[in-house]
């Protein structure tokens, strides 16, 4: 799995996908973000992470997260993104990993598509991001904002799993017809 992920590097036609959902991701990131506190936001460029990860595997994913929080941080923070701090970094390659590691050359199915989800929710958003708020917003109270977290992330979770599985039909008929796999 590997090793065919980063094979897929070689070719320019992937380059240029990739450099195409990397800018898209970007501008989801900045116009569809519902922003409900200065550390609490609803967010759609986590369907981006699903189209990669499903198409180009862990390696290319890895190296994806990595790129789209740091380009993201230096376009959104001048629109109140916040500070830099690696931590959401380390959440951006992690989520792009999930989602790889679960629809990479599989089947998009109902059952693999929101058990991706309910694990990206449950160590990025509920573990990571909880951990890195709680050092950054809540001067390392990470019970304070895990429960400032946690209705969110409850009534968050299956919308996310209705969008994953729209956005993971609708790339499969694109990948089919545009014979890119």
């Amino acid at each position: 799995m590997f090793k065919r992920s980063a094979l897929e590097l070689k070719s320019v036609k992937n380059l240029c996908v990739i450099s195409f959902l990397l800018a898209i991701k970007i501008v989801i990131q900045l116009t569809c973000t519902i922003r409900i506190a200065n550390y609490l936001y609803i967010g759609f460029s986590f369907l981006i992470f699903i189209v990669t990860g499903s198409m180009f595997g862990p390696v290319v994913s890895f190296l994806f997260g990595f790129m789209a929080d740091i380009l993201g941080f230096c376009v959104c923070s001048s629109k109140g993104g916040g500070d830099f701090f690696i931590g959401f970094t380390i959440s951006s390659i992690v989520s792009a990993v999930i989602y790889s590691l679960f629809l990479y050359k599989f089947k998009l199915g109902v059952i693999r598509v929101v058990f991706a989800q309910i694990i990206h929710d449950l160590v990025v958003c509920f573990w990571l991001n909880t951990l890195w708020l709680s050092i950054t917003r809540f001067n390392g109270d990470l019970q304070k904002a895990f429960f400032n977290r946690i209705l969110k992330e409850c009534l968050v979770l299956p919308i996310n799993c209705v969008m994953a599985l729209v956005v993971a039909s609708a790339f499969k008929k694109v990948v089919e017809r545009l014979k890119l796999s």
